[in-house]
């Protein structure tokens, strides 16, 4: 009995830290996003809101996820905006 409750805790270990930092269908919740990159949240709350940011997120319920498949294109293009006029 003891060695299958410390079985299912290392699973459920497993599944927190996977909920936590990996993406779920391409997507990855805000928060977690903040913390995997270290960017502050009032930061990418404001490139949400920013029409003109295009910033690759989508709202679901009450929950902001941004598309980790089009976020590479995203940094990509600001990275090459902001290196425009050097």
């Amino acid at each position: 009995m003891e060695e299958e409750l410390k079985a299912l805790n290392a699973k459920l270990d497993r599944v927190i830290a996977l909920s936590k930092y990996e993406a779920w269908n391409g997507m990855l919740n805000v928060d977690h996003f903040c913390e995997k990159f270290d960017i502050p949240k009032k930061t990418v709350m404001a490139w949400i809101y920013d029409k003109k940011e295009h910033f690759p997120a989508y709202k679901l319920g009450k929950h902001w996820y941004v598309d980790m498949k089009k976020f590479p294109n995203w940094r990509d293009r600001k990275h090459t905006e902001c290196y425009k006029y050097a």
